[in-house]
């Protein structure tokens, strides 16, 4: 047997801190435990993945020689096409060509919603099958935020059909059923004011982490049409989208559990930690 926890909230919950220590914590208890991050290659997500077809893939390999082994070994082979992780592959800084070219295959760069849908779903459907017996499962935002944010600002889409949506999504796994571990902010303005703060750039070529998400926002379809404007508007979506979030747990199919987070951090971790321990009972 073997579980999978899923780790949600929006910017700021400690979702990534929360999956490391939980990695860390489950290992001392002798669970053997698999965590991906963001930006990994995912068993299930395709953010800062590019999918490039086979021919092309080979082209880019010779164009970026000096960092091929690098490359294959942030890749894997799909059926007419290659996965990269191409955030992850150690290049020069300077490189800036690399990354364009890369870039430009991921799923977020197409305008096709059943593209984008049935990306993942060969994703949910070849890990549904291939997942290693006894292990744990540690991922984070995968699940809700890296879609919904699309869903909504992309594509315009009304609670009903995110709803759907997110359905297909978890019906895709019903050999690893998994638990949706929702970290819920009770002040969302007071942690995204906080953590614009403590996100910023020393180097003066690089925006802050506020900037950025601003930047990326007002150049989506929805995101102005929606009302939303600046960083008051970054405030005001991220309350939105919780709040659908929120709704969406409440659907009696999906396997959840919400975790309050009001300015301790370690008191929401314990909560989490003995949920998830209750939740494995002894080592699989």
């Amino acid at each position: 047997m073997s579980k999978l926890f899923i780790i949600e909230g929006l910017p700021g919950s400690g979702k990534s801190t929360f999956s490391k220590r939980l990695k860390h914590d489950l290992e001392k208890l002798g669970y053997r435990v698999v965590q991906h991050n963001e930006g990994d290659l995912h068993p299930i997500d395709l953010s800062w993945i590019s999918i490039v077809p086979k021919e092309k893939f080979q082209q880019l390999l010779i164009k970026y020689m000096p960092y091929q082994d690098e490359i294959i070994k942030k890749s894997r082979e799909e059926k007419n096409s290659i996965l990269t992780a191409y955030t992850q592959v150690k290049i020069d800084s300077h490189d800036i060509a690399f990354f364009q070219d890369f870039s430009k295959y991921e799923i977020y760069k197409f305008n096709d919603l059943n593209i984008f849908l049935n990306e993942h779903l060969k994703l949910y459907n070849r890990f549904n099958n291939e997942y290693q017996e006894k292990t744990v499962y540690l991922f984070e935002c995968v699940f809700l935020q890296n879609h919904i944010n699309e869903l909504i600002l992309k594509y315009g889409l009304e609670f009903d059909n995110i709803k759907m949506y997110i359905n297909t999504l978890y019906n895709e796994l019903p050999l690893i059923k998994p638990q949706i571990l929702y970290i819920k902010q009770k002040n969302v303005e007071d942690t995204i004011k906080r953590i614009s703060l403590s996100r910023t750039s020393d180097n003066p070529l690089r925006k802050d982490w506020i900037d950025y998400v601003v930047e990326y926002f007002e150049s989506t379809r929805y995101f102005k049409s929606l009302g939303y404007s600046g960083k008051k508007g970054v405030i005001d979506y991220f309350l939105h989208r919780q709040k659908i979030e929120l709704s969406l747990l409440e659907e009696p199919n999906l396997d959840n559990s919400v975790f309050e987070l009001d300015n301790d951090y370690d008191e929401t971790y314990i909560e989490l930690y003995k949920y998830v321990i209750s939740q494995l009972k002894s080592p699989i």
